[in-house]
């Protein structure tokens, strides 16, 4: 567990640190006048970078904290979904579908959100047209039409750093599997009908 720990660090470290160094350098090179003004949207893109993996340092430590049950509540996870899907929409070309009845978790309405928007984020890098949220007797299911998951990564991919086909995947998915272990949720991952489905399920 310390050895995996140490790994993590040494990963975040060389992964904040990459934007940090584009930054300093494209900064200097346009206060040298070398480069041109209209490059600093490199360092805006990398400042959104930085920002979202400081996010998810953050999310990961207040995990930590998330053991406490009377913080807990009766949640309904259609609302959660619709507040994501109103969030995206209009951000994409990607069509959703959602079918949602009432079921509802116990646990954290915000970290409940930050894991399944985690997830929609996920799936909007991969999809081609479509993304189906679907909401059955507690059981949440993500489908995007995108590229499969090749079968030897599907059961690495909750793991921090671990490297897939197109990449490494950082924290995220992580996050996502520790958040919903901490409300007795299960999270897996397989390939289904040309995509990739996310299903999330009490224990």
């Amino acid at each position: 567990n310390e050895k995996s720990k140490q790994n993590m660090l040494q990963n975040i470290s060389h992964d904040i640190k990459t934007p940090i160094a584009v930054i300093q350098s494209y900064a200097e090179a346009i206060a040298d006048g070398i480069s041109d003004i209209s490059e600093a949207s490199v360092i805006i893109k990398q400042a959104e970078l930085l920002n979202q993996k400081s996010r998810q340092l953050l999310e990961l430590s207040k995990l930590e904290y998330l053991k406490d049950q009377n913080a807990f509540e009766t949640v309904k996870v259609k609302e959660i979904i619709d507040n994501i899907v109103n969030n995206h929409k209009y951000r994409t070309n990607i069509t959703f579908v959602t079918d949602l009845d009432d079921s509802t978790y116990y646990a954290i309405p915000e970290n409940l959100y930050s894991a399944f928007n985690n997830i929609v984020d996920n799936a909007l890098r991969y999809a081609e047209t479509t993304i189906e949220i679907i909401l059955k007797n507690k059981k949440l299911t993500f489908y995007n039409d995108g590229e499969p998951i090749s079968q030897s990564f599907v059961e690495q991919l909750f793991k921090p750093y671990e490297k897939g086909d197109k990449g490494v995947f950082g924290l995220g998915m992580s996050i996502v599997q520790r958040t919903v272990a901490l409300f007795n949720l299960t999270i897996s991952v397989e390939n289904v009908r040309d995509g990739v489905m996310f299903t999330i399920e009490p224990l």
